[in-house]
């Protein structure tokens, strides 16, 4: 069992924390954004709707299953419905030998991803913003925030200076470098952004509150946009439902 006394120093505890916090990172590294899924909230306020996963006022296209001692069985049929309804459910890491915490063979029959490319490349087209380097490599050191408003889409991107997936582990933390180490520099990035509104792309510059020209074409429900990220930089993007309007 992996709990016991002093359980938390065991390395078996230790190597489980570092992969699900590898996993998360890869997904952020990815532009992949994604709330962490609480069970007992799942069984009390999730939903399938069509290809869609309600939880409360929230919705998702994907739903990834990480490594798990047990799994609750209101948790595998609410996965098991969101599949079957067109939703992706896709498992990486060691499969649960527990259900409701007694132990039972599962028949698992989720799409598993053998490492995290395949679990990058699954998921990527289910996100609403893909930022790749010129070589056509996910920059990976940029983070990224929506806000949807109703005649404008928000999109903020961070560049933290280092690989969000990478860094030096401590045991089972991850521990950031310092802003001194934080050197890193994209100067050439192109961003697809998802939006319905195509009026106009324009840049926020924060110093003088004006919008500013972006170079931005529009491709399907998408923008496609060219841009640079220096030494822990900033950028803001609207998406304008009209042209010339002012986001309020």
């Amino acid at each position: 069992s992996m709990f016991h006394q002093n359980w938390r120093k065991e390395k078996a505890t230790r190597d489980f924390d570092r992969e699900f916090i590898k996993t998360s990172n890869i997904l952020l590294a990815n532009q992949i954004d994604f709330d962490y899924g609480d069970e007992e909230l799942l069984s009390r306020l999730a939903s399938v709707d069509g290809d869609t996963l309600h939880v409360g006022e929230a919705s998702y296209k994907a739903a990834v299953i990480p490594s798990m001692i047990t799994i609750r069985g209101t948790t595998l049929e609410l996965l098991k419905k969101f599949r079957a309804s067109g939703g992706i459910v896709i498992s990486y890491g060691d499969i649960p030998g527990y259900l409701d915490a007694v132990r039972k063979e599962i028949a698992w029959d989720f799409q598993r991803a053998d490492d995290y490319a395949e679990l990058v490349k699954v998921l990527q087209p289910c996100s609403p913003v893909i930022v790749k380097e010129e070589s056509g490599k996910a920059c990976t050191s940029l983070l990224h925030q929506i806000r949807r408003g109703e005649d404008w889409d928000l999109l903020f991107l961070c560049n933290t200076g280092h690989a969000v997936d990478e860094g030096e582990e401590g045991g089972a933390d991850f521990i950031e470098p310092r802003a001194l180490y934080r050197t890193n520099v994209c100067p050439a990035v192109t961003v697809s952004f998802e939006s319905n509104f195509s009026g106009e792309l324009v840049e926020f510059d924060p110093f003088t509150g004006k919008l500013l020209a972006a170079d931005a074409k529009r491709d399907g429900s998408r923008w496609i946009i060219k841009t640079d990220f220096g030494q822990l930089a900033t950028k803001t993007f609207f998406a304008l439902r009209e042209k010339g309007n002012q986001p309020v």
